[in-house]
């Protein structure tokens, strides 16, 4: 019975790995540098563009005449090997020879090759102004070329379409808003906008983190009469966004290296990433089509924790067994501070050879 008793009590059998992994404090305040396109150094990568609008009305006194400009994102493509530049103010047309401009200089990726070695046409996402002002250049989409490559086999290499509507354009009179009282409404729009901004954002996210303060917007905005009051205009606030990126473990690496003497470049993480505080230099004067090089300060007490592979650690307590399982947390897992393995039931000292009946469980301290 006892024998009978032992033998199915092992068929369930099962084990917690209780460990408590090594651990440490990181005090950042500091200003860094950090490149889209750095093979060693500080890197960050940007989300994908993101388009929102809101609106608010605010107080008017009489009109003024105005001649604005559309403008809206585009994606240019450059199906060569080789990357291409453009100055400012290089054209954009459509098939009905609507005409717009870029304001700064950009370059164009290069064409790769995907996983099954297939060309994949370089990409850039721009912001392009229209070249005369007025309501005609309000598009919702369309496709776009490069007249100054015609008569050029570029000409049909490199070609642009909408990524959202181009607006704003008008001509004529509109209600006359005082800078004060647009200045307090743009303002509460932005922070609107950005709040939005972020929300949409957080699909992107995944393993890296998006500071607060990271993500980089252009605004438009429109003023129109509001037909229900004389005495007020509404503002139109349009939103080309994106957001700043960094890889968690990439940059817990990084701060880690800078501040602890003995660090060997083992796997860790922060985290407390949102108790951080993220401020963009130069932020005003960012365009979010266009960002290659940045410069933030960063400011933050970490809690920095050594991570492990837990599916690893599974196998090769497996592999060690019952014996000399001990062993494996000094050999292969330095980055493990205190390990204890419970068995259920007490009785069986063994382990299981079903890795769904190994579960480890970390304990982190409390910052």
């Amino acid at each position: 019975v006892i024998a009978g008793g032992y033998a199915i009590s092992s068929q369930f059998a099962n084990i917690t790995v209780k460990v408590t992994p090594k651990q440490g404090r990181l005090m950042v305040s500091n200003t860094y540098e950090a490149s889209k396109n750095s093979a060693d150094g500080l890197k960050f990568m940007l989300a994908s563009n993101i388009q929102a609008e809101d609106k608010i009305n605010v107080p008017a006194n009489g009109t003024e005449a105005v001649n604005i400009k559309a403008r809206g994102p585009i994606i240019v493509y450059n199906t060569t090997n080789a990357s291409q530049n453009l100055v400012a103010t290089t054209r954009f047309q459509t098939p009905d020879g609507l005409i717009y401009r870029v304001e700064k200089g950009i370059t164009i990726p290069a064409q790769t090759k995907d996983a099954k070695g297939e060309a994949v046409p370089g990409q850039l996402e721009i912001t392009v102004v229209a070249d005369q002002p007025g309501p005609k250049y309000n598009l919702e989409s369309s496709d776009f070329t490069i007249p100054g490559f015609k008569g050029s086999a570029k000409f049909s290499q490199f070609y642009a379409r909408s990524k959202g509507p181009m607006a704003g354009g008008f001509t004529g009179n509109r209600p006359k808003v005082s800078e004060a009282d647009m200045a307090k409404a743009r303002a509460t729009l932005e922070e609107q906008l950005l709040a939005t901004v972020s929300t949409k954002l957080k699909p992107q996210v995944e393993d890296h983190v998006l500071f607060g303060g990271a993500i980089v917007a252009n605004f438009t905005p429109e003023v129109v009469s509001n037909p229900a009051k004389a005495n007020e205009a509404e503002l139109i606030l349009r939103a080309d966004a994106t957001g700043i990126l960094f890889n968690k473990k990439e940059l817990a690496t990084y701060l880690a290296k800078q501040q602890i003497v003995d660090y060997k470049d083992e796997p860790v993480d922060i985290i407390n990433w949102d108790t951080f505080k993220f401020s963009l230099l130069n932020k005003d004067n960012t365009d979010v089509n266009s960002l290659e090089k940045i410069s933030f300060k960063l400011e933050g007490t970490g809690q920095l924790v050594w991570t492990f592979d837990a599916g690893d650690l599974k196998k090769k307590l497996q592999t060690a067994g019952t014996s000399n399982y001990k062993v494996v947390f000094d050999k292969y897992f330095p980055m493990i501070q205190v390990a204890n393995i419970v068995f259920t039931p007490p009785w069986i000292r063994s382990i299981p050879s079903d890795p769904d009946k190994i579960r480890v469980e970390t304990s982190i301290s409390k910052p």
